[in-house]
C-alpha cells in the first residue's frame, strides 16, 4: 500500500504466479505515484516478467553450495551447516554426529585409469553413501575423495554405528575395468558436536 500521507510515493513488489500450463511465472510489480498539483495525482503501474533473471540467480545461489560432479552439498556448505549445529549443540544441549571420510587410495585410480573413470566412481559412491544417509542429515563432498556427513540429533553408538555401516558399504564396492575388478576401502573419523568446542572447527 502506497503511504497515504505522501503527495508521491512507489512501491515494488515480486509477485510468483502461474501460467495457463500451471509453469510458474515471476514478475516484479512497480508502482510510481506523482503529484500534480491541485489535488491531482497518476499512477503509473509497470508489471515486468523476471522469470529468467529468478531462475538464474536461484542457480547461482544453488551452484554456490553443491558440488557440480556429485550434485552433493559442497565444502562451503558443509563449513555454513557445522557452524550451526554447533551453536544449536551450545544452546539447547545436543549431541549431533560428524563423520570423515576419504577413500584409500583413489589417486591410483585417477592416475592408472583417468579422471573421467575417477569420477564416474565418485558419482557411484557418492549415490551408495547417499542411500544410507537419513533425510534430515547432510552428506557433503567436500573435494577430490573427502565427504563429511552431519548426522542429526545423533549419540556417540550411534554416530559410530553409522560410519561403521558406510565402511562396509564402500568395502564391498567394486568396479570392474577392463580385465580388472577393484575394489575399494576408506579411512573414517568421527567425532560428537556436544556444545564443548569453543569453535566448530575443533570437531573437525
Amino acid at each position: 500500500q502506497l503511504p497515504a500521507q505522501e503527495p508521491d510515493g512507489k512501491m515494488e513488489l515480486v509477485l510468483c504466479l502461474l501460467d495457463h500450463k500451471q509453469d510458474t511465472l515471476w514478475a516484479q510489480l512497480k508502482i510510481n505515484r506523482t503529484s500534480r498539483g491541485q489535488g491531482e495525482s497518476f499512477l503509473t503501474i509497470c508489471l515486468d516478467n523476471i522469470t529468467e533473471r529468478r531462475n538464474s540467480e536461484e542457480r547461482l545461489k544453488y551452484l554456490a553450495m553443491h558440488d557440480t560432479l556429485t550434485d552433493l552439498f559442497n565444502r562451503y556448505y558443509f563449513n555454513l551447516s557445522l557452524e550451526k549445529l554447533a551453536t544449536e549443540a551450545k544452546q539447547h544441549a545436543q549431541q549431533h554426529g560428524l563423520v570423515y571420510l576419504d577413500l584409500d587410495h583413489f589417486k591410483v585410480i585417477n592416475d592408472t585409469f583417468g579422471h573421467q573413470k575417477g569420477d564416474e566412481v565418485l558419482r557411484e559412491m557418492s549415490a551408495l553413501i547417499k542411500r544410507r544417509v537419513r533425510k534430515n542429515d547432510l552428506l557433503c563432498r567436500l573435494g577430490g575423495d573427502e565427504f563429511a556427513v552431519l548426522l542429526r540429533n545423533s549419540s556417540a553408538q550411534s554416530s559410530l554405528e553409522f560410519a561403521r555401516d558406510i565402511q562396509k558399504i564402500i568395502g564391498e564396492f567394486s568396479f570392474q575395468m577392463q580385465d580388472q575388478r577393484i575394489n575399494l576401502g576408506c579411512s573414517i573419523g568421527v567425532s560428537l558436536v556436544d556444545g564443548s568446542a569453543a569453535t566448530a572447527e575443533e570437531y573437525f
